[in-house]
């Protein structure tokens, strides 16, 4: 695990300074864009750039839903979801491809918004009280987020900010806030 961790922190830095290289060596115009979106913003966007989205969201929704029975059998371990019948490879398939589907349109549509995919689940299972992430709530409660977001950005703010930061104002803090409670509890 922890070199799972270290690859992704050498990656991800990785990535950052090719980014950084794009951005210094692009137009001063196309860079000012690039780090808009890079922020994450639903700034000008309008249909054109929805129907992507809602193309994908008509595809793999249903394909994720479909799945969440197979989902929770896998919970118990591999023999066991073998037991109730559920074919494990076409499983893993099936929510690799809705995952990274439905998480690539959407960050090409709006940039990446930070601490959405970890802060949302969180958040849905208190709503609901369920003992695991509920997939629906989640999908409802990450919309209600980024719009709000999106609305704090454009109607209470007194100045223009991409909603990306909203959402990783919130985000952070609410996440260390879980980290330190859990903590809390395994030393307790």
């Amino acid at each position: 695990m922890q070199r799972l961790v270290l690859v992704g922190i050498g990656l991800g830095a990785t990535l950052t300074a090719a980014t950084a290289y794009l951005l210094v060596n692009a137009r001063i115009q196309d860079a000012a864009s690039a780090q808009v979106w890079l922020s994450g913003s639903l700034s000008a966007r309008g249909w054109e750039h929805g129907r992507p989205v809602l193309i994908t969201l008509a595809v793999l929704v249903p394909l994720s839903l479909l799945l969440i029975r197979s989902l929770n059998a896998m919970l118990l371990g591999d023999d066991a979801a073998r037991g109730l019948g559920v074919r494990l490879q076409l499983t893993q398939l099936g929510v690799l491809i809705a995952a990274v589907g439905l998480t690539s349109v959407a960050v090409a549509a709006v940039g990446p918004l930070e601490f959405v995919a970890l802060v949302v689940p969180q958040v849905a299972l208190r709503l609901c009280g369920a003992s695991r992430p509920p997939i629906l709530a989640s999908m409802v409660a990450g919309a209600v987020l980024v719009v709000g977001a999106d609305v704090i950005t454009r109607a209470v703010l007194p100045f223009a900010l991409p909603a990306g930061i909203v959402t990783a104002a919130v985000g952070a803090p609410y996440l260390i806030w879980l980290l330190v409670r859990a903590n809390r509890r395994r030393t307790a």
